[in-house]
C-alpha cells in the first residue's frame, strides 16, 4: 500500500497501523514559479512513499502567501494544525519539503512541531530529513536555524559595506528623492557578454520640474506658512506630489523641509526598516547617528544655507509650540478627571 492515494472517505479501510500523511507546500519566492508547489509535492510524495506513509489527497495544502512578512496566519497550515488537534486526530504525519515553508524562523517550527507532538502527530521536514519522533529533533533544528540566521546576517552586512562603498563614490544607494532623478553611469571600458555597455551604478541628479516645488516649499514655509497650508495649496493647484496618487500632506513638507540633501549633504543610514512578523508591515526607525555616513554632494544643492537656516528655526519653534499644546491638553484633561 506504499505511495497509494487516500481519500478521507476511505480512511475506514486502512490497517491501524498504516500512519496517514499530509503534506503542506508554499511559495518560499516573492516571484513564485507554478511548478513550485508541485515540485514540493512530488517530494514530500516520494518520501510518503519511500517510508510506507499514505498521503491524504483532500488534505494537501499549497499556498502562495509569504512567511518572510507575516508570523503564520497561513490558511492552510493553520487548518491543518487545527485538525491535528482534533479527536480522532484524522493524519499521523505532516510532511512540509522546507523548514521556511513553516514560519519565518526556526522558532516558528518548532512551535508546530510541539503542538503537533502533544497530539500525537509527527512532523518531517524533506530538505533536512527531520523527524520530529527522533529525540534530537529539536536540537538539530536549533542549530539548522542558527547557521541559517548567521548566514543572513553576514550576507546582510556584506550587502551594506557594498552599498555604502557605492555611497562614498557618489552612487545613490537606492530609492527616490523628490527633487531629483537617477541616471545610469556608463562604464565605458567594460562591456556586458551581449555587447551592451556595463552600467557602473546610478547618481542623482536634480530633476528641474520637482526642483521647483522644493525651492517653492522652502520660500513659503520661511514666509510664514505652515506645512498644512502648504500641503492643501499644492494639492489645490494639483502640482504632483512625492508619492503618485497620495496627495500632498504636512508630514510629506516637513520631510522636504528636514532634508539636508536639499544643501548639498547626504546622510545615508540614518534610518533602517524592519518587517513586523505579525502584522507583515515595513516599520521604519532611526539607526544610531555612529552608523550614518555623511558624503558632500554639492552639485545637488537646490537650497542656500540663509533659507535653510530661516527654515530650520521656524521648524524648531513649531515643534516647541506642539510640545507645549499637548502638554496643555494634558493638564486640562487631568485636571478634569481629578474634578469629576
Amino acid at each position: 500500500m506504499a505511495g497509494k492515494k487516500l481519500h478521507m472517505s476511505d480512511e475506514q479501510v486502512l490497517p491501524a497501523t498504516l500512519q496517514r500523511a499530509v503534506i503542506y507546500t508554499r511559495y518560499s519566492s516573492d516571484k513564485p514559479r507554478t511548478a513550485s508547489l508541485q515540485d514540493q509535492e512530488q517530494n514530500c510524495r516520494q518520501v510518503a512513499e519511500n517510508n510506507g506513509w499514505v498521503v491524504i489527497d483532500n488534505l494537501v495544502h499549497g499556498e502562495s502567501k509569504k512567511t518572510e512578512k507575516v508570523l503564520r496566519h497561513l490558511d492552510g497550515l493553520d487548518l491543518l494544525v487545527s485538525q491535528a488537534q482534533e479527536t480522532p486526530r484524522p493524519f499521523d504525519i505532516l510532511i512540509a519539503d522546507e523548514m521556511s515553508c513553516l514560519g519565518p524562523t526556526f522558532l516558528d517550527t518548532l512551535d508546530i512541531a510541539k503542538i503537533l507532538r502533544r497530539c500525537g502527530v509527527k512532523l518531517y521536514i524533506v530538505s533536512y530529513e527531520l523527524d520530529s519522533g527522533d529525540p534530537r529533533f529539536d536540537l538539530v533544528l536549533s542549530l539548522i536555524g542558527r547557521i541559517a540566521e548567521m548566514n543572513r546576517e553576514t550576507m546582510r552586512n556584506r550587502i551594506l559595506r557594498g552599498l555604502e562603498g557605492r555611497v562614498r563614490n557618489g552612487f545613490a544607494p537606492g530609492g527616490r528623492c523628490f527633487g531629483y532623478k537617477s541616471v545610469a553611469v556608463i562604464n565605458a571600458t567594460h562591456s556586458e557578454l551581449q555587447g551592451r555597455a556595463s552600467i557602473e551604478g546610478y547618481k542623482l541628479v536634480v530633476y528641474e520640474p520637482e526642483a521647483v516645488t522644493v525651492r517653492r516649499i522652502f520660500d513659503l514655509f520661511a514666509n510664514g506658512c505652515s506645512a498644512s497650508e502648504i500641503a492643501h495649496l499644492l494639492d489645490s493647484e494639483c502640482v504632483p506630489a512625492p508619492r503618485v496618487g497620495t496627495g500632498w500632506r504636512d508630514d510629506a513638507v516637513r520631510r522636504i523641509l528636514e532634508n539636508e540633501r536639499y544643501i548639498g549633504k547626504r546622510i545615508w543610514r540614518k534610518t533602517s526598516q524592519t518587517i513586523n512578523p505579525f502584522t507583515g508591515k515595513t516599520v521604519k526607525f532611526r539607526t544610531r547617528p555612529e552608523l550614518w555616513v555623511h558624503t558632500e554632494v554639492p552639485d545637488l544643492r537646490l537650497i542656500p544655507d540663509d533659507l535653510w537656516m530661516q527654515v530650520q528655526e521656524r521648524l524648531k519653534v513649531a515643534s516647541e509650540e506642539k510640545k507645549r499644546r499637548q502638554i496643555a491638553a494634558l493638564d486640562a484633561a487631568q485636571s478634569a478627571a481629578e474634578a469629576a
